[in-house]
């Protein structure tokens, strides 16, 4: 949407530009209505970016934040933002409406480290023997700036309830918000490692998926941190057995560069 208003922005201000020149002529009129359009394309643009990204900035701030409400809350607060995208639907020219079917149909998957987080919640709560909501306390504590009165006044008020356990939630806790933050990192990387290959097609199904599986488990590393894994194979390196190369194993027959002639 940013992307768009900056668009919407250039095309003005090179029409206002052309205008300028335009009545210099006395020919402004020939360029009246295209003004008057990109410069209500110009608002519109502006005013959707900016309802987009509070949106966004809302999702990821709240209800996809680690220290975040309840899973109830969340989902109810998912679907609202969900129902306000649906809102910004009408202006199709932006096309909002593929995201929004998109955040439909997948909102149990992008909320389901929620349900792992309540899990968990849980399972603290019933090792420390307190409630879960204190567990949750806790998290919402380590997401703030120790120095800073609000921070002192809830580490106060969990140590009065805790006592001794206070420090053992505590690390228990910090331990639980690096186990999420790995895994964010581990699917981060993953995603970006296919990412290059989408781009090849507008259609990713099944038999692309697994056709790229099977490159990726049977292409050498150029590079890694690991020195023994250079110039092997996923499959390589998991089963110590080496193999010919992908293009062949599917039964294709590699291009080679006849020998220099003499």
């Amino acid at each position: 949407m940013e992307r768009q208003a900056y668009g919407a922005i250039t095309r003005c201000f090179k029409l206002e530009q052309q205008m300028v020149k335009a009545k210099k002529k006395k020919k402004g009129n020939t360029l009246s209505t295209a003004l008057v359009k990109a410069r209500t394309e110009e608002m519109l643009a502006i005013e959707l970016a900016d309802d987009v990204q509070i949106l966004t900035d809302w999702l990821h701030n709240d209800v996809f934040a680690l220290a975040g409400p309840s899973q109830a809350t969340r989902l109810e607060l998912f679907d609202f933002f969900v129902d306000s995208l649906h809102e910004l639907t009408s202006l199709k020219k932006w096309k909002i409406e593929p995201v929004w079917h998109s955040l439909v149909n997948q909102r149990d998957d992008l909320l389901r480290f929620a349900y792992r987080l309540v899990q968990q919640f849980e399972d603290l709560a019933k090792s420390f023997r307190c409630g879960s909501d204190i567990v949750r306390n806790m998290l919402s504590l380590q997401q703030q700036k120790p120095l800073t009165n609000g921070y002192w006044y809830k580490a106060t008020g969990l140590h009065s309830m805790l006592g001794d356990r206070f420090f053992h939630l505590q690390e228990a806790v910090g331990n639980l918000v690096d186990g999420f933050h790995r895994a964010s990192s581990l699917v981060e990387n993953f995603n970006s490692r296919l990412r290059p290959y989408f781009f090849l097609r507008r259609n990713i199904g099944p038999a692309y998926l697994d056709l790229l599986r099977f490159f990726l488990n049977h292409t050498s590393f150029m590079r890694s941190e690991k020195p023994e894994r250079v110039g092997k194979s996923p499959a390589e390196l998991l089963t110590g057995q080496a193999h010919p190369h992908w293009l062949e194993m599917l039964g294709f027959t590699r291009f080679k560069k006849s020998g220099s002639l003499a």
